[in-house]
């Protein structure tokens, strides 16, 4: 098995070391894998796009409220973003190592904060992240019409309007 180190971190031999060792998993307990959902040896995979919004150092995540790429745009600055080829591990395997289906709404909130305190602070916003903002605007709209009546009220004070 390949050792994880900073310099094969985010190439395919990390990623394929830390498939092999989660694919692995099904004949340990689940005290076990609730420990080892605490370690981090996966390397964290955002997206181009979103690192154009908030950059973020390359570093390896645990998986207990890593996400998926299909819920990145929603929690990269807080949750760490799981390498597509994790999730075509079974369904069984990334339940017990608790990994996020859907981000929590404070989870989401804290990552629109940060993106609209970035954003807030800089004079002039590229045509290329201009059109990401609206797009991420879209995925943060989606998953708010998702949320109950009581956490919209958690909404009301939320601001966040991209200016060009």
């Amino acid at each position: 098995m390949l050792e994880l180190n900073k310099r094969n971190m985010n190439n395919e031999d990390g990623i394929h070391a830390a498939f092999e060792i989660m694919r692995k998993t099904n004949e340990f307990s689940g005290n076990f894998l609730k420990e080892a959902s605490l370690i981090k040896f996966i390397p964290n995979s955002i997206s181009e796009k979103l690192m154009h919004i908030m950059p973020i150092r390359p570093h390896l995540i645990a998986t207990q409220k890593a996400c998926k790429q299909t819920k990145a745009d929603l929690c990269w600055t807080e949750n760490g973003v799981l390498p597509d080829k994790l999730t075509l591990l079974d369904l069984n395997i990334l339940t017990r190592f608790e990994i996020c289906d859907q981000p929590e709404l404070e989870t989401i909130i804290q990552c629109i904060q940060k993106v609209s305190q970035r954003f807030s602070n800089i004079n002039e916003i590229t045509k290329e992240n201009y059109l990401n903002l609206l797009s991420l605007y879209q995925e943060w709209c989606r998953a708010f019409i998702a949320t109950d009546e009581k956490s919209k009220a958690k909404l009301q004070n939320l601001k966040f309007i991209p200016v060009k």
